[in-house]
Order: structure tokens, then C-alpha cells, then sequence
């Protein structure tokens, strides 16, 4: 049974996983596939595709990063290992490396989730990940979520914003971007940390006058 077919008889929906490849990406197109199609909201399939992508490799990522500071003896909460640590991880993925690290993510029960709740007023998606962002990166987070609000293109946030050390945040941009171009307000994305876990959540309104759980 697929994802959808599971979706539709709960109208709530959660799957685990370790780490992002292939068959993620096809499961979580033919999901909001369904879920547009059955709205009559076509126009939302792609962007949306292209946002949970990206949220389920950036929640992927930090699982890793984790995993590679253990590997490594290095101590994500200091601030001059966690700054040499972040030089070697990129290099790491530049290099396409991960796969060494993979299955630490597994030792370790290092997992991202993927979640759905459709009801009447908006269907919430939200992708988890068990690595709680710590207080350095949290305020990256916070710089990278207002600096992108302030952005109508995408390649002019690159231009101006790259980061040398942790990539250009672009992650949270094309997110922010993509909800802009639908013709949502970029509020309704959030991201936070909280009981150890990273929660990261897109509210896409079906009724008139929704308002967001943020606003709530």
C-alpha cells in the first residue's frame, strides 16, 4: 500500500526513515501528487514537492552532521570545533562521501519523519528529524529564515547572502520563495527545536481566511 493509500483513510500519516535516497523522493512526489489533485490545487504539486524535498534533505543532513562530529571526536557544542568540523563536513559532501556515514545513522537511531494531517481549513506537512538544533545553530537559522523574507529571487539571495562556512541557507530560501510564488505568506512556514527534536512545518491554507497555528 502506498502513502497516499494510507493517507486517505486516517487523513493523518507519519513514515520514518534513516536516510534520503531515491525512493523518498518518488514516494513523497506521488504523495502531494495525490493530495493536490484530490484538492483540484495542481498548481501546488511542484513547489510543494520542491519544499518537502528540500526540508527532508536539510533534516537528513543535520542528522548526519552528528554522526560525522562523533566519527571524527569533534564537539558539536564547541564553538572553534564545531567551526574546523563544519570546513570538513562540506568538504565531505563536496566530495560525496556520506555513504561512509550512512549507516551510523542507523547505529545511532538518528531518523527523519515525515508527516501529513489534512483537515478541513489546511493540510499541515511536517518533516522531523531527531537532532535538535543546538544554540550556535539555531541563531544561523533564525538570520537565514528573516534574511530570505526579505528576498523575492532566489538567485539574488545566492548572489548576496553565500556563507562559506554551512552553505547559503539556501534550503530555507527556496522555501520561503516557493510558498511567496504560490501566493502563500512565507509565515506559514516555521521551523524550530524543542523535547530533542527539529520540527519543521508548512501550513497550505484550503479555506479563506486561514490562519496559522504561528498566528494562533
Amino acid at each position: 500500500m502506498g502513502w497516499f493509500d494510507q493517507f486517505k483513510k486516517q487523513t493523518r500519516f507519519h513514515v520514518r526513515f534513516f536516510y534520503h535516497n531515491e525512493e523518498v523522493n518518488e514516494n513523497i512526489l506521488e504523495f502531494i501528487t495525490q493530495i493536490f489533485l484530490e484538492t483540484g490545487k495542481e498548481e501546488y504539486i511542484d513547489p510543494l514537492y520542491s519544499c518537502v524535498k528540500e526540508l527532508v534533505v536539510n533534516a537528513t543532513k543535520a542528522n548526519l552532521k552528528r554522526v560525522f562530529f562523533l566519527k571524527n571526536h569533534l564537539d558539536i557544542n564547541n564553538m572553534g570545533e564545531y567551526v574546523n568540523g563544519l570546513i570538513l563536513f562540506k568538504e565531505m559532501l563536496e566530495k560525496s562521501q556520506y555513504t561512509e556515514y550512512e549507516h551510523l545513522l542507523k547505529e545511532h537511531d538518528l531518523w527523519v519523519e515525515f508527516r501529513a494531517n489534512w483537515h478541513k481549513e489546511a493540510i499541515v506537512f511536517e518533516v522531523i528529524n531527531n537532532s535538535e538544533i543546538i544554540p550556535i545553530e539555531e541563531y544561523r537559522v533564525r538570520m537565514k529564515l528573516k534574511l530570505a523574507m526579505e528576498y523575492t529571487d532566489l538567485a539574488q539571495y545566492y548572489a548576496e547572502q553565500v556563507d562559506t562556512t554551512e552553505g547559503a541557507g539556501l534550503g530555507i530560501a527556496l522555501v520561503v520563495l516557493l510558498l511567496r510564488g504560490m501566493g502563500l505568506d512565507p509565515a506559514l512556514f516555521r521551523i524550530g527545536s524543542k523535547h530533542g527534536v527539529t520540527i519543521a512545518r508548512i501550513e497550505i491554507p484550503l479555506v479563506e481566511g486561514y490562519v496559522s497555528s504561528r498566528r494562533k
